[in-house]
């Protein structure tokens, strides 16, 4: 099975849960080909955690939407405010 390329950002506070997170750059993640968004968040270790959204290439999506080579995924922690 093919690989695939994915660019991640993540936003709020959730760069603290990973350890080699870059902040300007983000990161590079190989999947296989046919992952998608919730295959990205179980191998970044935020599979159980509550997000605020998702976007890849700029829309909206959910967890089973799928990737493809080179998708630039951003991903929120929820917004709270008052």
């Amino acid at each position: 099975m093919c690989e695939i390329l994915v660019r991640v950002k993540l936003y709020g506070t959730l760069h603290k849960r990973l350890a080699a997170y870059d902040a300007e750059n983000g990161l590079s993640i190989v999947l296989r080909e046919g992952d998608g968004v919730q295959a990205l968040l179980t191998r970044l270790g935020l599979g159980q955690v509550r997000l605020g959204f998702i976007s890849v290439d700029g829309r909206l999506v959910t967890g089973d939407a799928p990737l493809h080579d080179g998708a630039r995924v951003r991903i929120f922690q929820p917004i709270f405010g008052g």
